[in-house]
């Protein structure tokens, strides 16, 4: 009983490592194109940090986590975090790319 228990974990490990490094993949392509929002708010003057975007996506991030039965407060969480490297990443960028 014991080596199929062991057998079922380390299938299940293997398939949380799977989706941990598409977590990973999501994050790198969501902060790719917020170097692309930062190219487009550069070019139309708009501010890096907008409350209203970010209410908007906090609030539909509630109501999606609520549908597939999460924690809204818990994929709230997330998303801020998320929202936040974005900005400070969009920051970097246009200092980066103006200093060259």
């Amino acid at each position: 009983m014991k080596k199929s228990t062991d057998l079922k974990l380390k299938k299940i490990g293997f398939k949380l490592a799977r989706i941990d490094q598409q977590l990973v993949c999501l994050m790198a392509r969501r902060i790719n194109l917020s170097r692309k929002v930062a190219d487009a708010k550069n070019q139309t003057g708009d501010p890096i940090y907008r409350a209203s975007a970010e209410r908007a996506r906090l609030r539909r991030i509630s109501k999606w986590a609520t549908e597939q039965g999460i924690n809204p407060e818990f994929a709230r969480t997330l998303l801020y975090s998320i929202i936040g490297e974005s900005c400070k990443q969009q920051m970097i960028h246009l200092q980066t790319r103006n200093m060259h």
